[in-house]
């Protein structure tokens, strides 16, 4: 994500070509470029109901984009794409938003907080700062172990380890503050 506009500008400025941004996270990171659509016509903002909105195998998502690019974007989408009960789910949370959601995404987000404060206090891990639903830790204990050993305990993170330059890293999920004591317990 570009943290400043100014570096993002730039290269909408600079190219004809279409300026794609993925802000599948954007409900944590609490940045968005939506604002430079309106001077930029070739830029195409993707969001998805997979992440904050917890849709994810109903696969829907959404676009913002200048209504020409939105229309040419639209020829490319197969017809009925989207079947009634993604839709209908869809519907229902962007009903829910701000009554459920909204408040939802603000629990998780201090629960983030509050887990990155507790894990970087564990010797021989550390966590990093996170714009999304989860985080990457950085251990001292090899990745593998430490899945198993957690595994052992019902506690599910991701081997990230293989990934390019998370040799040494694992992806914790940011989960309810009820599950995230548990993990605390069972550590």
């Amino acid at each position: 994500m570009f943290s400043e506009h100014d570096e993002l500008e730039s290269l909408l400025a600079a190219t004809r070509g279409i300026v794609v941004i993925d802000e599948a996270y954007f409900e944590f990171s609490g940045q968005t470029v939506a604002p430079l659509l309106y001077a930029h016509s070739n830029l195409a903002v993707f969001r998805t109901f997979s992440k904050a909105m917890g849709l994810a195998a109903l696969r829907v998502g959404y676009l913002l984009a200048a209504p020409e690019l939105a229309r040419e974007v639209g020829k490319a989408v197969l017809p009925y794409n989207l079947n009634a009960f993604s839709q209908t789910a869809a519907e229902v949370a962007v009903e829910l938003y701000e009554s459920e959601l909204k408040p939802t995404v603000r629990r998780i987000l201090q629960e983030r907080e509050r887990l990155y404060e507790n894990l970087r206090r564990v010797p021989g891990l550390a966590p990093v700062r996170s714009h999304a639903n989860f985080m990457v830790v950085r251990s001292a204990i090899e990745p593998k172990r430490v899945f198993r050993e957690l595994l052992a305990r019902d506690i599910l993170v991701r081997d990230v380890s293989g990934y390019p330059m998370l040799k040494d890293y694992f992806r914790l999920s940011v989960g309810t503050p009820a599950e995230n004591r548990r993990r605390e317990r069972k550590r």
